[in-house]
């Protein structure tokens, strides 16, 4: 069933939000909360993906309550099944504008009628951006408002725009700032589900993985259990374009369509479901769990570079 996941709301789903500081400029939308342009006021430089050439239409979605694909649709939970499509429908869903300044925004998503069709827990769920000279932090609160505990998971999916004039994909590289092992999980044959095992992957000297007309051409490179809490999207010749802190999060999916001018790096706490993952909610590793009445804060950063 397709549910339109919409809050109890006085605003559109076209309607923006917009604040500024001395450097940066930041647009997001209520629908989805999405950062859809972060741009540097002193060259103009937009930082976000905008879907010049329709490759994808997306900026930045957030992932909730589940990231990636979800085994046979859905879940169970309390000996009911609930369907539940790719990333959940967070980013399908009208926030409310909780709070604005000149430098950031709040906004929420109440459970209500329509989630707890598809998703039976309630929850608030409030993310916050706020600019602090060249960065933007963003910080999703998720809390339990209900009377049993609650299974969850998060992730970020920002789109980080590529210029044209800085040459081809193979001049950009994502670094990260510890090794990790020299593994990578990727779609399964069929494309339903993650692989259950990982596969060899070399990174490049220096922690980085190169970028490619071809590297996406199986979809994203998903890292498990990385130690890695900082990742810097660099060009040979310009240097640094961002520096993510990911605030700890324990699995990152780096994605793009094939060729684009564009990658996705994705902080998660949670990952795609696999052949052999339970359908029960709350037997799913990966999950995240809530007490009633608890909270938890999930935060990163995006900081821009200075090109040369």
């Amino acid at each position: 069933m397709s549910v339109p996941f919409m809050a109890d709301s006085v605003f559109k789903s076209s309607d923006t939000l917009q604040f500024e500081n001395a450097e940066l400029t930041a647009t997001v939308r209520l629908l989805g909360a999405e950062l859809c342009s972060l741009r540097d006021r002193a060259t103009g430089d937009e930082l976000i993906w905008q879907n010049p050439t329709g490759e994808w239409a997306g900026s930045s979605p957030i992932l909730f309550p589940v990231v990636g694909r979800v085994r046979s649709g859905g879940f169970l939970h309390a000996d009911q099944r609930y369907a539940m499509g790719t990333h959940g429908f967070a980013s399908r869903s009208l926030f409310d504008s909780c709070s604005r300044n000149a430098h950031g925004a709040s906004l929420a998503l109440l459970s209500n009628a329509s989630t707890l069709q598809v998703y039976p827990f309630e929850f608030a769920l409030q993310v916050d951006f706020a600019l602090q000279q060249r960065s933007l932090r963003v910080s999703y609160t998720v809390r339990n408002r209900g009377l049993k505990a609650m299974f969850f998971s998060l992730g970020a999916h920002p789109a980080f725009s590529l210029p044209l004039h800085t040459g081809a994909l193979s001049d950009w590289r994502v670094v990260f700032d510890t090794q990790e092992r020299e593994e990578v999980f990727r779609l399964a044959p069929d494309g339903a589900l993650l692989a259950s095992a990982p596969e060899p992957f070399a990174f490049a000297p220096g922690n980085a993985v190169f970028l490619s007309d071809t590297i996406f051409e199986r979809d994203a490179l998903i890292f498990k259990n990385i130690r890695s809490r900082r990742l810097s999207l660099v060009h040979q010749r310009t240097g640094q374009r961002i520096v993510m802190e990911t605030g700890g999060a324990p699995h990152l999916g780096l994605w793009a369509k094939p060729g684009a001018r564009y990658v996705c790096i994705e902080p998660w706490w949670g990952v795609d479901d696999d052949a052999r993952t339970p359908l029960t909610l709350a037997d799913k590793s990966a999950m995240q769990h809530l007490a009633p009445g608890a909270a938890r804060v999930f935060t990163m950063s995006y900081s821009i570079g200075t090109e040369t």
